[in-house]
């Protein structure tokens, strides 16, 4: 059972340039301890950008000054009422390992594109997360002979319940978490504890920076006089269908997504030339999905957009007579 909780909204806004220091910031303060985040001097961008992922370190703080609550365990079971951290994590895991690695001790695949628990020597039950959960482009960076069993990926969760063996304990101070995730909320839901006991945190995270792009389309586009041409919405990396989505369709280029919904939007010559005239232009769609199957606390909502062409191709003689138009309309301003 939970003795307290204590529960704090931090948004902390950070962008992929312009951060030129490293710097600490504090995302939780409770009556034993303090929660930092650092984020290195790069912004926390990691990896070789195909994913936009940032890394950042997660500290926890006895503020008693009492060495008995110095922190050496985390409670993050969820069998226990504890969620772990949660979030769309990108992890670097090792293929014949069921629980991927959470932590630390794998030193060949806890590297800067894998969240893990900074945690060596735990005992207890073992940290686990999930993996696999969302197809990375992201390279793996594990090398030689472990390369071939490694497996990049985005998972939802870091878990477990363990301690940290004598020889390991942090004091005061404990860097107890790296987390390396794709610009969604990050949830802090556990408990750590010392010798004489701990507290409950809570906390949520929210970076913004462009997230893994999840939708895309099936152009780009093109109509002729007597044909017709469908739009249609697609999930890419392995997301679930685009039905699950509600999508809306911006084919007027203003801006504003509201000329049609649904997967597939269908359309003859007529009705697009009328909307568009002839010549190319920029279409756009965007997808909402509001209950991801991640089982988090809260539920997440994954938007995108996805931009593609469509070219309206009128016959000859309408270029003709739009010519012909051109050319009266010229001699007119002329006189």
């Amino acid at each position: 059972m939970r003795n307290f909780k204590w529960t704090v909204v931090v948004a902390l806004v950070l962008s992929l340039v312009g951060v030129a220091d490293a710097y600490t910031r504090q995302v939780y303060s409770g009556s034993i301890y303090d929660i930092n985040v650092t984020i290195p001097d790069n912004g926390g961008s990691v990896g070789t950008g195909v994913e936009p992922i940032i890394g950042v370190v997660f500290t926890v703080v006895n503020k008693t000054r009492n060495p008995g609550y110095d922190p050496h365990r985390i409670i993050a079971d969820e069998g226990l009422g504890y969620t772990g951290i949660a979030g769309l994590l990108h992890q670097q895991t090792f293929i014949p390992e069921p629980d991927g690695t959470p932590t630390q001790d794998n030193l060949d695949f806890a590297t800067d594109i894998d969240s893990h628990w900074l945690v060596r020597g735990s005992g207890g039950v073992g940290a686990w997360e999930n993996f696999n959960m969302l197809p990375s482009a992201e390279p793996g960076d594990t090398t030689g002979p472990f390369a071939v069993l490694a497996e990049v990926s985005y998972g939802t969760r870091l878990a477990g319940t363990f301690s940290v063996i004598d020889m390991y304990y942090p004091g005061p101070s404990w860097d107890f978490a790296y987390v390396a995730f794709g610009g969604r909320t990050v949830h802090m839901d556990l408990r750590i504890e010392g010798d004489l006991g701990g507290e409950d945190i809570s906390t949520y995270e929210s970076y913004s920076f462009a997230e893994p792009s999840i939708l895309g389309t099936s152009g780009p586009y093109t109509v002729h006089p007597g044909q017709q041409v469908t739009l249609q919405a697609r999930a890419l990396a392995g997301m679930m269908f685009a039905e699950d989505y509600n999508l809306m369709w911006d084919l007027d280029g203003v801006g504003g997504f509201d000329d049609g919904t649904g997967v597939e939007i269908t359309l003859d010559f007529n009705a697009a030339y009328a909307l568009l005239g002839p010549g190319t232009h920029a279409i756009g769609v965007y997808g909402e999905l509001v209950d991801w199957p991640m089982d988090p606390d809260p539920p997440y909502s994954v938007k995108d957009v996805a931009y593609t062409t469509l070219t309206i191709i009128p016959e000859p003689a309408t270029f003709s007579l739009l010519a012909m138009g051109g050319l009266a309309a010229l001699r007119r301003k002329r006189r």
